[in-house]
């Protein structure tokens, strides 16, 4: 089992990396073929198939995604990042963190509010059943009580967090991912290279 080392990340933290970035990718278009089928699903019944089975998809992933994430953070405590280059600026350092900090709180938050506005919502007239899909199974248990749709803290507050947390992520992401670049093809030093799986920068250590 490999570890982390001062220089490179072992092999599992690179596993968990890739596979939540991979689950990200598709959940979100998932979740934009979901929301966008909604209305119509009411109406069409090749709608309403493809806007549960994306439903379905979508609240799955999201679960596997937020079991991943905790998983790999309890991993992260027990396995101190590596360090990073001396050559960076100390501010360039903070950036580093508090981008990898604000992505962390972001994919704890986008998941546990859509679980949470899914669980304020339950059987809801106005929006028909809502059940908590775990792959074909309606097993997830709400989180939150049943609230009515109008209260302060209720559907409308939790999937603007949701959204929100979405836009703000996808900023956060983004800027990730032209740093991760700007690293490699500009500075040309070893930032990518010791995440991506096959080009670790020392061998890893079993234990």
């Amino acid at each position: 089992m490999a570890v982390n080392s001062n220089t490179s990340w072992g092999s599992r933290a690179k596993w968990l990396h890739w596979l939540i970035a991979l689950m990200i990718l598709v959940e979100v278009p998932v979740g934009f073929v979901m929301s966008t089928t909604y209305g119509a699903s009411f109406k069409d019944e090749t709608m309403l198939g493809l806007h549960n089975l994306m439903a379905q998809i979508h609240i799955t992933n999201g679960i596997l995604i937020l079991a991943l994430v905790s998983y790999r953070l309890s991993w992260r405590y027990r396995n101190p990042a590596p360090d990073l280059p001396a050559s960076l600026e100390v501010y360039q350092k903070v950036l580093a963190r508090l981008t990898h900090g604000f992505l962390y709180v972001l994919l704890f938050v986008m998941p546990l509010s859509g679980w949470a506005a899914n669980s304020v919502l339950g059987d809801s007239p106005q929006f028909g059943d809502t059940e908590l899909w775990f792959f074909a199974w309606d097993i997830i248990p709400p989180i939150l009580p049943q609230l009515p749709l109008d209260h302060m803290f209720g559907y409308v507050f939790f999937a603007q967090i949701h959204r929100y947390a979405l836009y703000t992520g996808g900023v956060i992401l983004g800027l990730h991912l032209l740093a991760a670049l700007w690293h490699h093809f500009a500075r040309k030093d070893n930032i990518l290279l010791r995440m991506w799986p096959a080009g670790a920068v020392e061998q890893e250590r079993d234990v």
